[in-house]
């Protein structure tokens, strides 16, 4: 009947779908460790942009309070700068611990103990990517799966079809009658022959039905999240050329026109404060969009696949 043939088929594709397996769960795995650099990386960025800030601050202290000294300002107005510049501190102090927590967890994605040497650059660099949905179903490790599942079902649907014959047995046999041996062959068919293995083709078709519809109901959400992702990639890009050419430029002049009449005494020191605020608020803004951008361009590859 061929059940041989097809047992070992089937036995080859559940190997197949093993080594998918695999392949799956280390694209997964390394999927989660860009994400965690690409957060890892923000904080370095929020971190250098917070010290800036801090920098600033202390920079204008030195100023205003010689204008205090002198009587040129008030002693509680230049007391909000000191106020300010303890927030940033702090603020620094526990992105300096984010950072250290989450470089240990990547250490755990690499497989390395706390006490092995590391040297890792933060980047939240975008490689350009020209990613569709062609040729989904060969590099997508989930799909690539989801396929053999489902040849997996066919061939055991195959299988239980050609068990609705059954097999010719042949064989040795070895009698003894009255103290005489002989040795010859037998033959037969299994009973019985006629109920044709309805029920178990039901199940196996059953079983080929679903592993079909899960098939393509994953490829059309992966088509369908690629398309997301596509179109989430140009809203963010969008908005950070925004921010970056018109509101960022706006408040760094705003901040450096304020600052150099406090400077003079002449200047509203809650202003500059407010101006400061403001601008670091954008940076911060442009480094989250920019922390965004990366994780979409990661889901997209993620999405993609590769060429196994």
């Amino acid at each position: 009947t061929g059940r041989r043939k097809t047992e070992k088929k089937a036995t080859l594709l559940e190997q197949k779908i093993s080594y998918a397996s695999l392949s799956e769960q280390e694209w997964n795995l390394t999927h989660q460790l860009g994400i965690d650099w690409v957060k890892w990386s923000g904080l370095h960025e929020e971190l250098s942009e917070t010290r800036r800030m801090s920098t600033t601050i202390q920079e204008i202290i030195k100023t205003t309070d010689k204008l205090v000294e002198i009587g040129e300002l008030a002693k509680n107005e230049a007391s909000l700068l000191h106020i300010e510049l303890a927030e940033h501190q702090v603020e620094i102090h526990q992105l300096e611990g984010e950072i250290k927590s989450m470089r240990e967890k990547l250490r755990m994605h690499l497989g390395l103990s706390s006490k092995a040497p590391m040297s890792l650059v933060p980047s939240l660099y975008q490689p350009r990517t020209t990613l569709n949905s062609h040729g989904l179903e060969s590099k997508n490790p989930h799909l690539r799966r989801l396929k053999l599942d489902h040849d997996l079902a066919e061939k055991k649907l195959k299988l239980e079809i050609q068990k609705q014959y059954p097999d010719l047995k042949l064989g040795p046999v070895f009698e003894s009658d009255q103290g005489q041996s002989s040795i010859g062959f037998t033959g037969g068919i299994p009973l019985p022959i006629l109920n044709s293995n309805k029920g178990q083709i039901a199940k196996a078709r059953a079983k080929r039905e679903l592993a079909k519809t899960r098939y393509q109901a994953e490829y059309e959400r992966k088509k369908g999240e690629i398309a997301f992702q596509k179109e989430r990639m140009n809203s963010l890009k969008s908005l950070s050329s925004k921010i970056q050419t018109t509101l960022v430029p706006i408040i760094d002049r705003h901040v450096e026109e304020t600052r150099k009449l406090v400077q003079l005494g002449e200047g509203n020191l809650l202003i500059l404060l407010e101006s400061l605020t403001r601008s670091h608020d954008a940076k911060l803004r442009l480094i989250e969009l920019t922390q965004k951008q990366s994780l979409t361009n990661l889901n997209l590859f993620h999405l993609q696949g590769a060429n196994q």
